[in-house]
């Protein structure tokens, strides 16, 4: 079962967005250039609706994956390696 989405947008839409990450970073691009819905049709069979509570939206799941994969800062062992 997955959470429905809220139709409102946020309060300060994407004033604080615009204001906050540049233009030129690399999440926006991402962004612009990757469609992430297409994973809401890919796992919609998997989440059964009577069981558990409702699951996170598989688009917002996919989205913070490629961020925290794009951001990531090299662990300790994997600094190592590198040096």
């Amino acid at each position: 079962m997955l959470k429905s989405r809220s139709p409102q947008e946020s309060f300060y839409g994407s004033y604080l967005y615009d204001r906050i990450v540049p233009i030129d970073h690399l999440l926006r691009k991402i962004n612009q250039v990757v469609d992430f819905s297409f994973a809401g049709e890919i796992l919609k069979d998997r989440y059964n609706p009577s069981i558990g509570r409702p699951a996170e939206d598989p688009e917002f799941l996919l989205r913070l994956c490629c961020c925290s994969t794009s951001m990531a800062t090299p662990t300790d062992g994997q600094s190592r390696m590198i040096v």
